[in-house]
């Protein structure tokens, strides 16, 4: 590479496509899937039911993409990766079943949410569910250090979403306390 050159797209380049971005990682992210999948089915009936239903569209799978992408450069195995992979996701298919709650939303990716399906009360439960299972998951299959990153973020983010409920329609907020 010629040093000299600005890095970044060429002129007249197409930007790179997320599926582009994630196809060295296409088979783990399958794989995650199925993972979760299984979390799916080996749970209570009624917990059972609403995790059919959040699994049954996936998102983009961004998060456990990345995480695999970096986890495979740094040589950890395979079933550390995709346990670990799932756990970011399952972690974060709880936040936003948490945030839907809390938002009153009723629709994501264009279905109905599963508190406007299955009410809130039920809807926390599920994804109380899927925060603790990731955290055994990474307990039982991954190093102690991945553990306590995903441990530590989402705390982090529990404790973001809590500040974010108590200071709403605080018009007097602070930029330094909003960020």
């Amino acid at each position: 590479m010629n040093f000299k050159e600005k890095p970044g797209p060429k002129k007249n380049s197409k930007p790179v496509s997320l599926a582009e971005i994630l196809f060295p990682v296409k088979r783990d992210l399958q794989q995650v899937e199925v993972y979760l999948s299984r979390w799916a089915e080996s749970t209570s009936p009624a917990i059972r039911k609403m995790a059919r239903a959040v699994f049954k569209k996936p998102g983009k799978l961004i998060r456990p993409g990345i995480l695999l992408l970096a986890a495979s450069h740094f040589g950890y195995k395979e079933k550390e990766r995709i346990t670990a992979a799932a756990a970011i996701e399952a972690i974060h298919t709880a936040s936003l079943i948490h945030d839907d709650i809390i938002d009153g939303s009723s629709t994501r990716r264009g279905e109905k949410t599963i508190a406007t399906v299955y009410g809130e009360k039920f809807s926390l439960l599920v994804g109380d569910f899927f925060f603790i299972r990731s955290i055994t998951a990474s307990v039982t299959a991954i190093s102690p250090e991945i553990t306590e990153y995903l441990t530590r973020a989402t705390e982090k983010m529990i404790e973001g979403e809590a500040e974010e409920l108590a200071h709403a329609f605080d018009f007097n907020l602070k930029e330094k306390t909003y960020w």
